[in-house]
């Protein structure tokens, strides 16, 4: 498996849609700075976690690039540097709600195809706690 099969698996909209395909930036933000979505090869591996300032215009996908680098690197890489846990604060109630309406679907759409991902048995234990007690708002 690799980031863009898993962000399209995460981002499908019901079942007879494939999900879309990730950005560039989303891209090298989930699997370091030579990631490309036309190259596999580069998709497999994950990144450092470290601070970055994320500067994208709205609707640009930041809650996915930032949601899903974190699920990509912490759930399904296991990698011990990036938290246990996702933090996610925005300004606005209605901001809020969408959000955890939001990754609720994606870990939903990752655990409903969890053949097609191959997880690791310590992964598909770690997204069904998630899917079950996430977010908390």
């Amino acid at each position: 498996m690799n980031y863009r099969t898993f962000f399209r698996t995460a981002t499908r909209a019901d079942c007879n849609q494939s999900g879309f395909d990730p950005m560039g930036w989303q891209c090298r933000l989930a699997c370091g700075e030579t990631a490309d979505p036309q190259n596999p090869e580069t998709l497999e591996d994950g990144v450092a976690c470290e601070p970055r300032l994320i500067d994208i215009p709205t609707g640009c996908g930041k809650t996915e690039g930032l949601a899903l680098a974190w699920l990509w690197n912490r759930v399904f890489l296991n990698k011990p540097d990036w938290p246990r846990r996702l933090v996610y604060c925005v300004p606005m109630r209605t901001l809020v709600e969408q959000t955890r309406e939001r990754v609720a679907a994606w870990s939903k759409n990752l655990l409903a195809h969890t053949e097609e991902l191959d997880l690791r048995p310590e992964a598909l234990a770690d997204l069904r706690w998630l899917a079950k007690c996430s977010p908390i708002v």
